[in-house]
């Protein structure tokens, strides 16, 4: 192979390496262009850029039209790195190196404001400061080991709404405009109950967690305050009885175990009068489902979700049986 194509080929291949490396703002496509341009401002041939010491700049545009722009001294990135909205010349995110060590990562909004920067602190700490569009800073943070020690809140006015201290406190979560989003109680730097809201300010879910799974009573609400659905949580996993709402009244109550339906779901009429019950197991319809209207009661049966007769049901859950040895 002609040593200019050989180089091309190889670079290419160092730049997209290097682009998942350092987790792109954008997964990394295919670069369709690329230009080099010494650190003399003279765009060279892509075989003189390492006879030249690799001191300049790269820019790379790629399918998904993001244009990077790279710059290295002696081969090394040094310097900010900056790539760009797709098909736009906007900066979307910028690294900034010393001799190949990254110093500090900012993502902008696409008016170029700044949006949030993190900055590496330590051997696994990181400083991350944050913006609302206008411009007025939204947050600051610091965490040690992806672990949250500080953190000091602000409201779009500039007003202080929430802190953490050695770990502890109170989280606030806005969007770029100072909509509130979410509040998390932080307990030993990590998130121990997260609320999420409606638009209108009322709280939509509350999730306690343990180790970053829903763990405990989760309460999910309507916009206007009503309660929409509580759910039973352990490590991860649905377990216990969950229960739906509807005008603020109960219309069922479904049991599980291991994350789906088992044991005897009850859906009720006005909040307070039983309309059905359904078998579960392991998450089927397995077995009766009694119908309740005044003193009637009528019963479907099902074998494994599918509809059966009582008679085919105790047929084939007797042949179940002798073949599973009972």
């Amino acid at each position: 192979m002609h040593k200019s194509k050989y180089f091309h080929w190889a670079l290419l291949a160092l730049t997209l390496a290097s682009c998942n490396s350092r987790n792109c703002y954008d997964p990394c496509q295919e670069v369709i262009e690329q230009k080099y341009v010494h650190k003399y401002g003279i765009e060279i041939a892509p075989e003189d850029w390492e006879e030249r010491g690799q001191c300049g700049q790269v820019i790379s545009t790629r399918k998904d039209g993001t244009t990077v722009a790279e710059y290295y001294d002696n081969g090394v990135l040094h310097g900010d790195c900056t790539y760009s909205f797709p098909h736009s010349s906007t900066v979307a995110r910028k690294e900034s190196y010393d001799f190949g060590a990254l110093m500090a990562e900012t993502a902008y909004y696409r008016s170029g404001g700044s949006r949030q920067e993190v900055k590496p602190t330590g051997a696994k700490g990181k400083e991350v400061t944050s913006w609302y569009e206008s411009g007025v800073p939204k947050s600051k943070e610091s965490f040690d080991n992806d672990i949250l020690v500080e953190g000091e809140y602000y409201n779009a006015e500039h007003t202080v709404e929430g802190r953490v201290h050695e770990g502890n406190g109170t989280r606030i979560q806005r969007d770029a405009y100072g909509q509130l989003i979410a509040r998390e109680l932080i307990q030993n730097g990590e998130i121990a109950q997260i609320t999420t809201f409606h638009s209108n300010g009322n709280p939509k879910e509350v999730i306690p967690l343990l180790k970053g799974t829903r763990h405990g009573t989760v309460q999910t609400f309507l916009p206007d305050g009503e309660p929409s659905r509580v759910e039973e949580w352990t490590n991860g996993i649905q377990n216990g009885t969950t229960i739906t709402f509807e005008n603020a009244e109960v219309v069922s109550k479904v049991p599980y175990t291991n994350g789906v339906p088992n044991g005897i779901e009850e859906r009720y009429r006005d909040g307070n009068v039983l309309a059905v019950r359904i078998t579960w197991v392991a998450g089927n319809k397995h077995g009766p489902t009694y119908h309740y209207a005044g003193s009637n009661v009528t019963t479907d049966w099902f074998f494994q979700n599918k509809p059966v007769s009582e008679s085919d049901y105790d047929i084939l859950t007797n042949y179940n049986q002798r073949n599973r040895g009972y």
